[in-house]
């Protein structure tokens, strides 16, 4: 038996080229959120660069270093005193000028309530300053403007204790200073003006009680710690009266709302 046999296949011949051939090489891009990310980050960078320039040669100039300060303030003195201040002041470049401490350099000083800073390009500062108003004067060792918050002001001259009241206390102020200075100007806000330009003294040395003298009357009032206005009103409505009954009057006392303690200069009755 014979085997058939298989079927011949061709010969197969390779053909090697003679010039060599090129092998393509598969490159790797980079992903578009990264090259976006990059090509943001180049563009701060460049951003950055010319806003560092630019602010350099905007601190450079001379024409931003502060030539002028303006100081105004209702006050003649207080104007004054605010200006020597300034000029002894090193003011430098107007856009690292911190107006915050300026503000906070003239308020240091007890004579100056508030000061507003405002910066005026390109080389000018205006400075505007609310004097500390007094309104009367301690009765310390030496006496001393006050005002209405109890800020001590500075010594008073004889022509402000000619004019202003005198307050008056006990222990000279070493206690409570700030409370009673409270008191004492509740009391002198609430009087006519008439009424107020006759206080010659408040004694304040009871917390809760006001004892007031008048220029024009030797009389002491014990007026509390309310109702100022309306006891001097009487007092003054009831006075003459008083003093027909009672001769002299050294002292009131108003303190109650029912009753009223009379006390002459001499106690004849």
């Amino acid at each position: 038996m014979s085997r058939a046999s298989a079927p011949v296949r061709p010969a197969v011949r390779f053909h090697r080229p003679d010039a060599p051939l090129e092998v393509a090489k598969r490159t790797r891009r980079l992903p578009a959120r990264l090259t976006q990310l990059l090509g943001l980050c180049a563009a701060a960078g460049a951003v950055f660069l010319a806003m560092t320039g630019g602010i350099h040669l905007v601190l450079s100039a001379k024409g931003l270093e502060i030539r002028a300060v303006r100081v105004r303030s209702a006050d003649p003195a207080v104007r004054a005193l605010a200006e020597r201040m300034a000029a002894g002041r090193t003011w430098g470049h107007i856009l690292l000028l911190d107006a915050a401490e300026v503000r906070r350099s003239f308020e240091a000083d007890p004579r100056i309530r508030e000061a507003r800073v405002r910066k005026v390009l390109p080389a000018a500062v205006d400075v505007e300053i609310d004097a500390r108003v007094p309104i009367a004067v301690l009765a310390k060792d030496p006496p001393v403007l006050v005002d209405a918050e109890g800020v001590e002001i500075g010594p008073a001259d004889p022509a402000a204790e000619a004019v202003l009241p005198r307050f008056e206390d006990a222990d000279m102020f070493a206690r409570d200073a700030g409370s009673k200075v409270k008191l004492g100007w509740a009391c002198l806000r609430e009087l006519s003006d008439g009424d107020r330009a006759d206080v010659e003294a408040l004694d304040l040395t009871g917390m809760s009680s006001v004892v007031l003298k008048l220029r024009s009357d030797p009389a002491r009032l014990k007026l509390g710690d309310a109702g100022f206005s309306a006891k001097v009103g009487l007092f003054r409505e009831r006075r003459d009266r008083w003093e027909r009954d009672f001769g002299p009057l050294e002292t009131l006392d108003l303190r109650f709302r029912d009753r009223i303690f009379v006390k002459p200069l001499k106690e004849t009755h």
